[in-house]
């Protein structure tokens, strides 16, 4: 017999940090397994899932109704993908052996609800019934932490499926049945760079890594048209495009059609208060394929200030990454970031009868090895427009380096409050006061 006594003394308390790593990652632990080896786990795990794959007549049925008029096998996988992730309830359970062991797919489907390994197991029986082939996978999200490969044991939290490509193995899509409201295209950021056990043909595992994404594939543009008038009021007009991990949310949020109007007012109040919003327009928020697109206008009774003979433009949206990301004095932890991303803020300004560009903020690009930004400002005629972007390169950021970051977020906001500042190039007509407003006439 032995004995292993674990002890610790003085552990210090996990500080509640924002952006702080996965718990799993940063506290002190130990952890135990009596499994030989991650072969010993999928042969368990696969006599759990192996006869659960099992169509009926009602799922072939819907299968081939789903897909009729799919001209592609990518437009076939969109299809299931989305049937199953939009129509399927997603009901967490938790205990036992339906912590571990999925439904049959065809009463997956009858019940209309399931978790992520019902989802996964309903998903890979469809794309069988019309001749596509998909794996049951199961991972440990990243934001619980890495998967420890020297630790054979149940780690894992969620199941996925994966649909290699008919001459690839080793390249396919990773399809997240419980996304609602992401494409088959796109990894939800929980499911990416981690290690994933995929069950392949009679239960061998296979050892793949998700896919991480690039900044460019999560991109976002909120643009922004200004009409000014020579007393700083504005009608305005913007175009928001998003794309990959910044859709999702969008899709959600604005998918109450009737709650849509209210939602954007909040937004254009947000942006410039006293704001009444105008014509706005949506696109295809339904086809997940598909960037969203919003369209939306509203008047802003005091976009720029006077002063004096100045008229003084400030963004009308910044990036504030101080509140963010580096308000605290020191950090315990590194900071961990959901996904990288392309941030891009658009205005342009139409000058208003009797103004001229005094001043304009200087060109900057300011580079570190985890995020960039840049801002340009240029005039054409009697527009000006300001372009900002920020590029955020990793997905971590060292709590060593915390001072380098904190200083580029602290430069990046106050370049952020660099204004447009135009001057008044004809004089006003001077405004006759009537005495009585101001009690009689003076002495």
């Amino acid at each position: 017999q032995k004995v292993y006594d674990f002890q610790a003394a003085d552990v210090p308390p996990l500080e509640p940090e924002p952006h702080r790593p996965p718990p799993a990652d940063i506290v002190q632990s130990v952890r135990v397994s009596t499994i030989e080896s991650w072969e010993d786990i999928a042969r368990w795990e696969y006599t759990l899932i192996k006869d659960q794959f099992v169509p009926d007549a009602n799922l072939r049925a819907k299968a081939l109704a789903l897909t009729e008029n799919c001209a592609t096998r990518a437009e076939t996988i969109r299809a299931l993908a989305g049937f199953v992730a939009e129509n399927i309830q997603y009901k967490i359970l938790h205990g036992g052996i339906l912590g571990i062991k999925p439904h049959k797919a065809a009463n997956v489907l009858q019940n209309e609800w399931g978790d992520c390994k019902d989802k996964a197991t309903l998903l890979i029986t469809m794309l069988g019934e019309v001749g596509i082939k998909a794996y049951y996978a199961t991972l440990l999200t990243r934001d619980s932490g890495r998967l420890l490969r020297d630790l054979p044991s149940n780690q894992c939290n969620h199941a996925i499926v994966y649909v290699p490509q008919p001459d690839c193995f080793e390249r396919g899509l990773w399809i997240d049945g419980t996304a609602q409201y992401y494409s088959p295209e796109t990894v939800p950021w929980p499911d990416q760079g981690v290690q994933a056990l995929v069950f392949g043909e009679g239960g061998r595992l296979v050892f793949m890594e998700t896919p991480t994404q690039e900044p460019a594939e999560n991109e976002t543009d909120f643009y922004l048209a200004a009409n000014l008038s020579p007393e700083g009021a504005a009608d305005v007009k913007v175009h928001w495009r998003s794309t990959g991990q910044l859709a999702p949310p969008l899709r959600s949020h604005f998918r109450p059609e009737g709650k849509r109007e209210e939602y954007l007012a909040s937004l254009a109040n947000q942006l410039l208060p006293g704001s009444q919003i105008g014509a706005f327009r949506f696109g295809d928020l339904g086809d997940r394929s598909r960037p969203v697109e919003i369209d939306f206008e509203f008047h802003a009774p005091r976009l720029a200030k006077l002063e004096g003979a100045q008229m003084v433009i400030r963004p009308v949206r910044q990036f504030e990454l101080t509140p963010r990301f580096a308000s605290r004095p020191v950090r315990y932890y590194d900071i961990f970031l959901q996904f990288r991303s392309v941030a891009s803020l658009r205005e342009t300004y139409i000058l208003p009868d009797g103004f001229q560009v005094q001043s304009l903020p200087e060109p900057v690009v300011l580079e570190t090895p985890w995020m960039a930004y840049e801002l340009r400002c240029t005039q054409s005629g009697r527009e000006v427009t300001l372009v900002r972007t920020l590029t955020a390169k990793e997905l971590s950021i060292p709590k060593d380096r915390y001072g380098e970051f904190q200083t580029f977020c602290h430069d990046v906001d106050q370049i952020e409050r660099r204004t447009i500042n135009l001057r008044r190039t004809e004089q006003k007509p001077s405004v006759v006061h009537d005495p009585m407003e101001t009690g009689g006439l003076e002495q």
